[in-house]
């Protein structure tokens, strides 16, 4: 039961820190000069995020894992990247409508997150 008691604070301590760092990067979005370009570069640059999977998989794995977790964070990021192109490439260059530009992108995670369920998700590298 102390484990469960645990795991529960701790979860809920990470929830609200990452309710708050998002919080922070929709203030810049709606009140800064270049709020867009902070919070993509806070979100999608700064290696706040990978700091934080780095110290969790050195403290539960050692060493050992950690070229598993950068193929994964380089594949993941790829995802993502790709993810954000092909809605900037349908909305602006084949002018479809931004939701239908969202629609298509989020089928096509989708699909590639399949493929990427079947074949890597479970490879240790």
């Amino acid at each position: 039961m102390k484990l469960l008691s645990k795991f529960n604070t701790g979860l809920l301590q990470k929830f609200i820190f990452g309710g708050i760092a998002t919080t922070i990067l929709g203030l810049f979005i709606e009140h800064a000069k270049f709020g867009i370009a902070y919070s993509c570069y806070l979100y999608a640059a700064l290696p706040t995020i990978y700091f934080y999977l780095f110290w969790v998989t050195y403290k539960a794995y050692g060493i050992k894992k950690l070229g598993t977790l950068h193929i994964h964070l380089a594949i993941g990021s790829f995802i993502f990247v790709l993810f954000c192109l092909l809605i900037y490439a349908l909305y602006n260059y084949l002018k479809f409508s931004y939701n239908n530009s969202v629609r298509m992108a989020c089928i096509w995670f989708i699909v590639i997150s399949y493929i990427y369920y079947k074949t890597l998700l479970f490879k240790t590298f």
